[in-house]
């Protein structure tokens, strides 16, 4: 019986690429996220000192080498994760360079805020 072909996966060609680079990432909470978002912008940025802290953390999930707690997709202790925060982080793991504003906004902010566009 000849093998059946499949078709590729989606997430064979996943931006994060092997085991050892999901490893050598770093899990940003609300105890560093401020922290690595300043040595970020120092490092790495594209823009200039004093850009929006959103801005940043567009880049710094774009760059692969950032991926949130799982804690900011709980709102309360025993409420169960944030069904609107489940699917952009899901995406900040699997496929960073296809994070978007709107993913940073569902995921680091809060929906009682007014984060204007």
């Amino acid at each position: 019986m000849p093998w059946k072909v499949c078709r590729p996966s989606p997430f064979s060609s996943l931006h994060c690429g092997s085991p050892e680079a999901m490893r050598n990432r770093v899990v940003l909470n609300a105890d560093n996220v401020f922290s690595h978002a300043a040595i970020f912008q120092k490092d790495r940025s594209k823009h200039p000192v004093g850009t929006c802290f959103l801005n940043i953390l567009i880049e710094m999930h774009n760059s692969g080498k950032y991926i949130p707690n799982a804690k900011w997709l709980i709102l309360h202790a025993g409420q169960g994760m944030v069904n609107a925060r489940l699917e952009p982080a899901w995406r900040m793991y699997l496929q960073p360079a296809e994070v978007s504003r709107d993913d940073v906004i569902k995921v680091y902010f809060s929906t009682a805020g007014t984060l204007k566009r």
